[in-house]
């Protein structure tokens, strides 16, 4: 499975806009917390937590990756397995409210 693969499996199994909203609050939330010159532009929001979310995915798909020999590493259902056994899906859903 690759990143984009693995990317469009999150999706079907999480909401996206959830984890985008989420982390949209969290940077407003932090921008209340920092100097005005740090802070992320209202205008930059939406680019910024599409990086975000990006780079959480990559970081995910590299915690699963290194959790796979080499044989499951070109089996979409081993990196199921993984997924599922590694409880992935139930860690990000759990962000989102924490």
């Amino acid at each position: 499975m690759n990143i984009f693969e693995f990317r469009e499996y999150i999706e079907e199994n999480l909401e996206k806009e959830q984890f985008l909203k989420s982390i949209e609050e969290r940077i407003i939330a932090s921008n209340n917390e920092v100097e005005e010159k740090y802070q992320v532009k209202e205008k930059d929001l939406k680019n910024v937590a599409e990086k975000v979310y990006k780079q959480m995915i990559e970081n995910i798909y590299q915690k699963v990756f290194n959790n796979l020999n080499k044989k499951e590493k070109t089996s979409r259902e081993a990196w199921i397995n993984k997924i599922n056994s590694l409880e992935v899906l139930d860690e990000m859903e759990r962000s989102l409210y924490e």
